[in-house]
């Protein structure tokens, strides 16, 4: 017979291991097998628990299944709304039925319509508890809101009972130690498995096994999966692996570095597989068409950051895709721009980097940093405190991109009205950097770029009537040390960049931490019992998902790099999120270990002459908003069905949205 591919339905299993956090794998079981009303081929509609845990996990499932709304989505208030028709409602209905025939216990839900709601086609959450895995409800697709509880005694009988189903499409494994989540999963024989609440990846192959179907989604040719319609992808925090299942437990075949694309939006979104092969075969790679090479080993790049004299941090010119098939190297004139600024402090070499860099330092003195944590606190508790009234909230959009943009305009000392022109300024600024905006893009950025240069000209020229204790006031003063100050052109340029690398590196710091702490239960819970090491999660966030992937250098004479020959003038992008996944350097460099020896390696803000002058206000930051967070917050987690997706962006690495449901404490 010929293959083809099928999908013929799902009844995944979620296998919560012993050593998990029951609260929250139950909490998420019952909001994943809920969404969509319920009518979704991978919903998680087996939970199996320890034999020990069972009554615990039907307590805390019961409570969550309660909390769920049900009604019309378009009045707002509701959380789930009704089935497809009729027929649906009542086929649901009857294998709840079949279930407490059975001698399945009803925990909560059942066939009676939610309480106001006569009309509809409307089931109540329902969980059923006591299932054995030979009851129908176990092993048929019921594609409603069902969820049923099977006990298991041990790990391997946990895995024998998640096996025990003609179906094989999702699942889910919850431990407190990765590692074991995953040996564990890649005994699952099925074709997706989320590994500690890990969220959807839309670029990892998709598929079924066994009747579940055959064949994927992104499988073959595009993204090089041997057999694909038996390959088996394990969603990870912050990676995906993918193997053969059973039958070959391998890896993804490794890709190529000439299937890196730093346009393509699947290498955008998960760039490290791609990292990782530039790394092992070319770690100093001409990109085809564009005109420059990538470094992306940790000793490349270091050897490249630290010599100056010979790689050029002039911006001379930036990416461009214009919508071609290899990138351009487009030279940056800003003509049109009111007046081109003058180079300072990263788009600067020594001498004049020395010099300014000594200058603008002061600014960024301790005791400077100890005044602003009050300030950061106050913001960070208000920011917080809406978000848990209303249980929840967009992340990015309500603490992360907020509380950054407010406290570089107080420490610049701009009014705090502009906020959300600023903010548009600032990603305009962003944009012209991302490589992934068109020639008509990149001309409105430039125009949004003139109007910021403007303003920030105007109130410099009012700081210098009356200079204020602030960087602004700073800045006016270095401008009047006729020894070793700065020029005025240099002193508003400098502006210009702290204001955007300040926000734009803090925001990105604080989406990526929370995202990787609500992805892995046993660090939020170690974070939680011991505040000190909420700096050994952002130092792990800082190296897992940078903040500033990379950088231009300019070749100033011909060199040698990695066995390379470059000529003078030619360009290289420093990578430094692949360095900082270096498994040379960085041992099982894909997961987050809060015992890392060497955690403070990475090179996330820069290193040598240009390592970056904020790098500890972005930490202060970070740490004040991570413990304001904790504090206020007794449970934290992904939003049902929120799928994390970043900024379009080669250079920056910020997610777009974080959508987390909160509890207070």
């Amino acid at each position: 017979m010929k293959r083809v591919a099928l999908e013929l339905g799902g009844k995944s299993a979620n296998l919560i291991l012993e050593d998990a956090d029951l609260d929250t794998a139950v909490r998420a079981g019952v909001q994943h097998v809920c969404l969509n009303s319920g009518q979704m081929c991978t919903a998680w509609s087996r939970m199996l628990v320890p034999e020990a845990r069972v009554e615990e996990a039907a307590r805390i499932a019961r409570d969550e299944a309660e909390r769920i709304t049900v009604g019309d989505p378009v009045e707002g208030r509701a959380k789930m709304g009704p089935l497809v028709s009729r027929t649906q409602r009542e086929r649901v209905r009857g294998y709840i039925r079949a279930g407490v025939e059975a001698g399945a216990r009803l925990v909560t839900g059942g066939v009676e319509p939610p309480e106001g709601l006569s009309r509809g086609f409307f089931v109540r959450p329902t969980v059923l508890c006591g299932v054995s895995s030979t009851m129908t409800v176990a092993q048929e697709e019921i594609f409603g809101p069902v969820l049923s509880i099977l006990s298991y005694r041990d790990e391997e009988d946990g895995i024998a009972l998640a096996n025990d189903t003609i179906y094989g499409l999702g699942g889910a494994v919850w431990s407190a130690d990765p590692a074991r989540a995953e040996r564990v999963a890649r005994r699952l024989r099925t074709g997706q498995v989320h590994i500690n609440g890990a969220p959807f990846n839309p670029v990892a192959p998709f598929g079924g096994m066994k009747q579940s179907g055959r064949g994927r989604e992104l499988g073959v040719g595009a993204r090089g999966v041997p057999r694909a319609e038996d390959a088996e992808s394990l969603n990870l925090s912050g990676a995906v692996a993918s193997g053969g299942g059973r039958r070959s437990g391998g890896r993804m075949s490794e890709c190529r570095p000439g299937d890196f694309d730093p346009f393509d939006p699947g290498v955008i979104e998960a760039p490290y597989r791609y990292y990782r092969a530039l790394r092992r075969h070319a770690p100093v790679y001409e990109v085809p068409g564009g005109g420059f090479h990538v470094v992306s080993s940790y000793a490349l790049v270091q050897e490249v950051a630290l010599a100056a004299e010979i790689f050029s941090s002039n911006l001379v010119a930036v990416l461009l895709a214009g919508g071609a098939t290899t990138p351009q190297v487009l030279a940056l004139d800003l003509a049109d721009v009111e007046a081109k600024p003058v180079d300072v402090l990263a788009t600067v070499d020594p001498p004049v980097h020395t010099r300014q860099r000594r200058v603008i330092g002061r600014a960024f003195q301790a005791r400077r940093m100890a005044v602003l944590e009050s300030a950061v606190r106050a913001r960070a508790a208000a920011l917080i405190d809406r978000a848990v009234e209303t249980g929840g909230c967009d992340w990015m959009g309500a603490v992360a991109g907020p509380l950054p943009l407010a406290v570089i305009i107080d420490l610049l000392g701009l009014p705090a009205g502009d906020a959300s022109t600023l903010a548009r300024w600032s990603d305009a600024a962003i944009a012209t950097l991302s490589g992934a905006i068109t020639a008509e893009q990149w001309a409105e950025s430039l125009r949004e770029i003139g109007a910021f240069q403007r303003y920030l000209r105007a109130r410099f020229r009012e700081a210098e009537h009356s200079p204020r204790e602030d960087l602004m006031g700073e800045l006016v003063r270095a401008t009047r040390d006729r020894g070793d100050g700065l020029s005025r052109e240099e002193a508003k340029a400098a502006l210009f960049q702290l204001f955007i690398a300040g926000n734009e590196s803090t925001t990105s710091l604080l989406g990526s931490a929370v995202r990787l702490m609500v992805e892995r239960p046993d660090v939020e819970a170690c974070v939680r019992s011991d505040p000190a090491r909420i700096g050994d999660l952002l130092d792990e966030a800082l190296r897992l998902e940078s903040p500033f992937q990379g950088h231009f250098r300019v070749v100033r004479a011909d060199t040698r790099l990695g066995g390379v020959e470059l000529t003078r003038g030619s360009r290289v992008m420093v990578l430094w999120g692949a360095a900082n996944r270096d498994e040379a350097v960085f041992p099982n460099p894909d997961h987050l270990d809060l015992e890392r020896p060497n955690i403070k390696s990475h090179v996330a803000f820069g290193l040598g002459i240009h390592y970056c002058l904020g790098a500890a206000l972005a930490r202060l930051e970070a740490r004040v908003v991570l413990e304001e967070l904790l504090a206020r917050c007794r449970r934290i987690r992904l939003a049902p069905g929120h799928c994390p997706s970043h900024l379009a962006s080669v250079f920056v690495r910020r997610l777009r949205s974080l959508e987390l449901v909160v509890a207070p404490c």
